[in-house]
């Protein structure tokens, strides 16, 4: 009978450790396609900053 129930425990453990690693597993992957997808859009607001810097730069005036 103790055999018996150590082996459910043991079966117990190993179902749990591998759901951890699972829901784990998920939130690095949706981690990393969050961060990428701030990561383009900083980028993308960075560049509109510096074209409206770039049309606020003025020529000097010609002879």
């Amino acid at each position: 009978m103790k055999m018996q129930r150590a082996k459910s425990l043991v079966c117990r453990r190993a179902m749990v450790t591998f759901e951890w690693i699972l829901l784990i597993s998920l939130l690095v992957i949706g981690l990393i396609g969050g961060l990428s997808a701030v990561r383009n859009a900083i980028l993308c607001e960075l560049q509109d900053l510096a074209n409206c810097i770039a049309a606020l730069q003025c020529t000097p005036p010609g002879p």
